[in-house]
């Protein structure tokens, strides 16, 4: 019963171990990032308005491909806003998945966002212009 460790010890020794790409937590084996402390808005305050944002923007482009299919005369114009804005809706994703630039994560992980941003520009310029 001398060497049972208190039950401090074990909460201790259960939480996180340090590395240098963040903490390892024991209870499911991953490295979760060290939270940063900046001055300004907290992460808290900033994640969810961004994610509301990203989802705002993208019923917003969805509605207005919808109206685009339902429209006779100014389908095109639907679609170049629609696809601006859908543009605008995954660079709310890049700012989701990099936490507003604080956090680099690799090419493969933005690959998505960034070559579907760029075709949605691309295509929505494409439309205002009339070049389809």
């Amino acid at each position: 019963m001398e060497n049972a460790p208190l039950d401090t010890e074990r909460d201790v020794a259960q939480q996180t171990a340090e590395t240098p790409g963040g903490f390892v937590c024991e209870k499911c084996g991953h490295v979760h990032d060290a939270p940063e402390a900046e001055s300004g808005q907290s992460l808290s305050e900033l994640n969810p308005r961004t994610l509301f944002l990203r989802n705002l923007l993208a019923v917003v482009a969805a509605g207005l491909f919808l109206l685009s299919l339902l429209s006779d005369q100014n389908h095109m114009t639907f679609k170049a806003i629609a696809y601006i804005i859908g543009a605008l809706a995954y660079f709310g994703e890049v700012l989701m998945l990099t936490d507003c630039f604080r956090h680099k994560p690799s090419g493969r992980e933005l690959f998505m966002p960034y070559l579907f941003g760029a075709m949605y520009v691309i295509l929505g310029i494409s439309y205002a212009v009339g070049t389809h």
